[in-house]
């Protein structure tokens, strides 16, 4: 692979939703930035059907998946066969304004440290914030910034420095992707999906690595479009995204939080906000118990993940000590 160091890698995981992927690829393919690859890669879909997207979109190489491979397998395969110096990672619920990748370049650029950077996402709406970049809570949740709020709240965010990027449209520098990168790849390949950004990100800063906002580069996502189903039964927990997750979601959601916090958390600051994360953890627990005990008794029957996350700990640790 020969790095080209002004070329943008666009890496699209799909589920082969017409409206959702064709929306998606007409923002990127009218990008102003002039120097782009792009990538799709097609959970769930057979040879036949990435045959006909790449005869409507000429210069795109699409690659399919018979079974879904959710998240971090496509983007782990389709970042190692780029060769841009930049990788815009993103979900096909994702819609760039045409200046989207021309206004972060400039801010990779200014700062050589800076490894991941985050546009204004707004829902579809137009109107409401779906992030700005991510932060983290007490409770080691993530925390989308500016989630929920309208658009006038931007106002009073300027640009500068959040702890990492939003999977969804996920901008990074591929020498920051080469430095975190562990065996299972740049992303975790054992979460699929969910906690994968904020995995990354947490790695990154524990690397020295910086992640910016830039409030100039504009793009449109339409959460959940492709994981999210009709919650008919529980109403009153329909704000809650985890209630309209499949159970093999509801899973991964549940020991991705505890493969991340392993992995990365520091012993001291963990014992500090502890009792944040109980109280966290009774919220879950007591919905599981009431509402999803199925999950539960699932969940507790397979601890496997928890001596691999110590394992990947303890490479994580080794490597930033060694730098």
């Amino acid at each position: 692979m020969t790095l080209e160091s002004s070329l943008v890698s666009v890496v699209i995981v799909s589920c082969g939703k017409d409206d959702l992927l064709t929306r998606c690829l007409q923002s990127v393919q009218g990008q102003r930035y002039g120097s782009l690859e792009y990538f799709v890669f097609l959970n769930k879909t057979s040879q036949q059907e990435a045959a006909r997207w790449a005869k409507d979109y000429p210069g795109v190489r699409f690659k399919n998946f018979v079974s879904n491979e959710l998240y971090c397998k496509p983007l782990n395969q389709g970042i190692q066969e780029s060769s841009g110096a930049f990788v815009l990672c993103l979900n096909d619920d994702v819609v760039l304004e045409p200046d989207f990748i021309e206004k972060i370049v400039p801010v990779f650029k200014s700062d050589l440290r800076v490894g991941a950077a985050s546009g204004r996402v707004m829902r579809d709406d137009g109107k409401t914030i779906d992030t700005l970049g991510l932060s983290w809570s007490r409770a080691r949740k993530p925390v989308d910034i500016g989630y929920g709020r309208f658009l006038d709240f931007t106002a009073d965010i300027k640009a500068g420095d959040i702890f990492g990027v939003n999977g969804a449209v996920a901008f990074y520098r591929r020498s920051m992707l080469e430095d975190i990168k562990m065996d299972e790849g740049y992303f975790d390949e054992d979460y699929g999906i969910y906690y994968e950004d904020f995995d990354v990100a947490w790695r990154a800063q524990r690397a020295g690595w910086k992640a910016r906002y830039c409030p100039c580069a504009i793009a449109t996502h339409k959460r959940g479009a492709t994981t999210r189903n009709q919650n008919k039964q529980l109403k009153f927990l329909d704000k809650f995204a985890f209630t309209h997750i499949s159970e093999d979601l509801k899973m991964r959601h549940m020991r991705n939080r505890y493969s991340t916090l392993i992995k990365n958390d520091s012993f001291l600051l963990f014992l500090r906000d502890l009792p944040w994360i109980i109280f966290y953890e009774i919220r879950l627990f007591a919905y599981l118990i009431f509402f999803d005990r199925g999950i539960l008794i699932k969940f507790l029957k397979d601890f496997s993940f928890v001596s691999s996350s110590f394992l990947k700990r303890r490479k994580i640790l080794k490597r930033v000590k060694h730098e």
